[in-house]
């Protein structure tokens, strides 16, 4: 049944809503169709499942749409004649068929602007219908050309493989005989190998026979060898132990002896006693020490005060404790003093000795030999009495000590018990020998121990010398670097440095050597006050003549003069303030005098005025009144006159004359005081004069 039919069977109000239904279901479809279209149609340049669809695809989606549209436009026209009808119908049946006609116009105006939409819709597809075809064909063509290149490569590899399945099947063949080969060599290689085994057993039969004769050789012969050198290990051991039991027999005796001579020393040391005389002059510097050091400096302090003069505290320090070592030194004091020092072997001993054997053959000598070591700082000093050995202890005491045990003293000996070293700072050894009248000489060990206190103690010992005359061999080239750092950092006195041996090597090998020494002491800042070439073939007086340039430091006189003269300074001061004072008092008490009587002269004219005055009233006695004094205007005026001179003039130049007494009295009493202050100062300092005076020689007279 079509829908016109269905339109006439249902009248006019059925028509209308089975048209507006037909119109209704249409732009459905209509919209579905599109729907449909953009879902179908994929996205530009997209592939799908790695395919390309085709363009006969797209075109037959096209030509369903366009028929779809053509289909809704044949209904539409049926529709428009149903229209037609209906409004006829309308118009027939019902009052107000304008109204009916006018709703159906405007459904079918809406219908034919969803038509133009559509169509719009249609013409906007198409435009990307064309875009996406054109894309797709050029990625289809791009995917053609691609497979032709694949199927062209893989039958290119099929043809390969077939080549190779015939190169593997003529490789199978050959394989195959190798196989056959092999098992034939196999059965070949089983035979042998069962002989191979019969001539190894055969071998390993006769190898176990050689095994065993040739082993009960070797145990022979081991056997023989290992008693030879058993015989010979014992013979060996038994001369070792013969040549070590001598060794040790003649080092046990060396020790035993060496023992001996250090236990003899030690004795000596230990008994060696104290040098009485030498006590009784300690004694005294001790006590002119302590006088200066408490009595001397208190009073300058004090006394010093005035004049702005404080006590020296080096004068009365340091300075004294220097005199008070040198004073109980009779080896330094007031003589020049130069102690000699350098390594093993540099000839310092040889030149000491030569020094002493310049005007005496008799002299004691210092040992030289190689094995001998100056082990203990040694003075040689002169003694007009003869030789005598003594040592000087830590605690500033002096004992003698025979000349035997002085020759024993090497580091040998020292070594052997520890201790005794430190109980010896020095030697001093003194002897009759004109070279040395004004001059001590100390041999020291040098700066190389490896006990700290030894190297102490050496530089000690030189700080007490005047200078320091440094000992090298010429032949040695180098300059001890401890030796350098302990004179750097310890030595406090002028250095000279004696390059010996120079006979040994030729000038010019000397002048390097002078000139590389010098370079190190620049290098180490060591001030040098002259080099000395000097050899065993030069006269000792090069070396003296250096020694006479050394200046006296030691000079004790020296030191006690000035003590004295700051005493006498101040003494001198004293006085002559003392005559100052006086000179002022007595000045003072002249002018008192003459003050007094300038006073007494004022009370005598007081008086004669006092005198004048009272004559003046004349006394007149009467018969019927009282006595009276009287007296005429003129007596009146003069006795006014002297009244008024008296209270006016007299009385106060009086009273100012005696307050002027009274304070030249205060001064006069003033200057007295000074004067006496002063006087006892001058005292104190003349008794502390005469005191250390008397001190003094006590000590120059050696304490008797």
């Amino acid at each position: 049944m079509d829908i016109m039919a269905i339109a006439n069977n249902l009248g006019p109000m059925g028509l209308l809503l089975v048209y507006g239904g037909t119109i209704f279901i249409l732009v459905l479809a209509i919209i579905i169709v599109a729907v449909r279209r953009k879902k179908t149609t994929p996205a530009e340049g997209s592939v799908g499942n790695g395919e390309v669809s085709p363009p006969d695809k797209e075109d037959s989606q096209t030509a369903e749409l366009e028929n779809h549209i053509r289909d809704l436009q044949k209904e539409i026209g049926i529709l428009k004649d149903a229209l037609t009808m209906a409004e006829s119908k309308v118009a027939t049946t019902s009052g107000n068929p304008e109204t009916a006609t006018q709703v159906l116009m405007e459904k079918i105006e809406r219908l034919v602007e969803e038509k133009r939409k559509l169509e719009g819709v249609l013409r906007d597809t198409e435009a990307e219908k064309k875009s996406v075809s054109d894309k797709l064909q050029a990625e289809f063509q791009s995917l053609k050309d691609t497979a032709a290149a694949e199927k062209k490569s893989l039958e290119e590899l099929l043809q390969a493989a077939k080549e190779e399945n015939k190169s593997v099947d003529k490789l199978q063949n050959e394989l195959l005989s190798l196989k056959e080969m092999a098992a034939a060599a196999e059965v070949e290689k089983k035979k042998l190998q069962n002989k191979l085994e019969e001539a190894e057993e055969e071998i390993e039969d006769l190898e176990d026979e050689l095994d065993k004769k040739s082993k009960k050789h070797r145990d022979e012969v081991s056997q023989k060898e290992k008693q030879i050198g058993e015989l010979q290990t014992a013979k060996t051991q038994v001369e070792k132990e013969l040549e070590d039991s001598k060794q040790t027999i003649k080092e046990q005796g060396d020790d035993l002896s060496l023992k001996g001579d250090s236990l003899g020393f030690v004795r000596e040391i230990l008994k060696a006693k104290d040098d009485k005389n030498k006590e009784r002059v300690y004694q005294k510097v001790d006590e002119l020490a302590d006088y200066i050091k408490d009595e001397v400096q208190e009073l300058v302090k004090k006394l010093g005060e005035k004049f702005g003069i404080h006590a020296d505290h080096d004068l009365f320090s340091a300075d004294l404790e220097h005199w008070k070592q040198i004073a109980k030194k009779d080896w330094l004091r007031n003589k020049r003093t130069v102690a000699f020092v350098g390594e093993f072997s540099a000839g310092k001993t040889s030149i000491v000795n030569k020094i002493l054997e310049a005007s005496s053959g008799t002299t004691v000598e210092l040992p030289v030999s190689t094995k001998a070591t100056t082990a203990i700082p040694t003075y040689i000093s002169q003694n007009a009495h003869g030789t005598t050995f003594q040592f000087f202890t830590p605690d500033n005491r002096l004992k003698t000590l025979s000349e035997a045990a002085f020759k024993k003293v090497s580091k040998e000996i020292l070594d052997q018990v520890d201790g005794v070293s430190k109980l010896i700072k020095y030697f001093i050894m003194t002897c009759n020998n004109p070279q040395l009248s004004n001059l001590s000489i100390l041999d020291t060990p040098g700066f190389t121990s490896t006990d700290q206190e030894d190297t102490e103690r050496t530089i000690e010992v030189i700080n007490e010398c005047d200078a320091l005359f440094w000992v090298f061999d010429v032949n040695a080239g180098e300059v001890n670097k401890t030796s350098l750092n302990t004179i750097k950092s310890n030595l406090q006195k002028p250095l000279y440095v004696v390059i010996n041996k120079t006979d040994t090597k030729a000038p010019g090998e000397v002048d390097k050597v002078e000139e590389h020494i010098k370079t190190t002491f620049a290098r180490a800042e060591i001030p040098v006050q002259g080099y000395i070439r000097y050899s065993k073939k030069e006269p000792v007086e090069k070396i003296m003549s250096k020694l006479q340039e050394v200046s006296v430091t030691n000079d004790t006189g020296n030191y006690l003069e000035r003590v004295k003269e700051r005493v006498e300074e101040l003494r001198a001061m004293y006085e002559h303030d003392c005559t100052q004072q006086r000179k002022e008092a007595k000045s003072e008490e002249n002018r008192s005098d003459e003050l007094y009587d300038d006073y007494l002269a004022l009370v005598k004219k007081i008086e004669d005025c006092c005198k004048t005055a009272r004559e003046i009233p004349q006394y007149k006695e009467r018969i019927f009144r009282g006595d009276i004094y009287q007296m005429d205007y003129g007596a009146g005026q003069r006795l006014k006159e002297l009244l008024d001179d008296v209270s006016d003039n007299l009385m106060k130049e009086a009273h100012n004359k005696f307050e002027e007494y009274g304070k030249v009295v205060e001064a006069r009493e003033e200057a007295e005081r000074k004067y006496v202050e002063l006087n006892a100062a001058k005292k104190q300092l003349e008794d502390c004069s005469k005191n250390l005076t008397k001190k003094i020689k006590d000590i120059q007279e050696g304490g008797r």
